[in-house]
């Protein structure tokens, strides 16, 4: 059967993967992890302020969903200079 949804922790290894921390069957350090995870409450709230998504069940994102926020949770502080609305 085909997942369905994704959890918290596989969309922050998934922006970690996109920004290429990782390599082929490696896990990210500890820091770098927390760092991304750290910004995910941030990126959820403000597109549920912006009225794009709400994440209601940190365990069970939509898959749909997870490729686009997996980008916008490893690009967007870059864009922004690391500031603003995640930290």
């Amino acid at each position: 059967m085909t997942d369905t949804t994704k959890t918290r922790d596989e969309l922050v290894e998934m922006a970690l993967n996109d920004l290429i921390v990782t390599g082929a069957g490696q896990s990210p350090e500890a820091e770098e992890t927390e760092k991304m995870d750290s910004r995910v409450d941030g990126l959820f709230a403000e597109l549920a302020v912006r009225g794009i998504c709400e994440v209601g069940d940190e365990d069970e994102i939509p898959i749909e969903w997870t490729g686009a926020l997996s980008l916008l949770l490893a690009l967007v502080p870059m864009v922004i200079g690391w500031s603003g609305i995640f930290y």
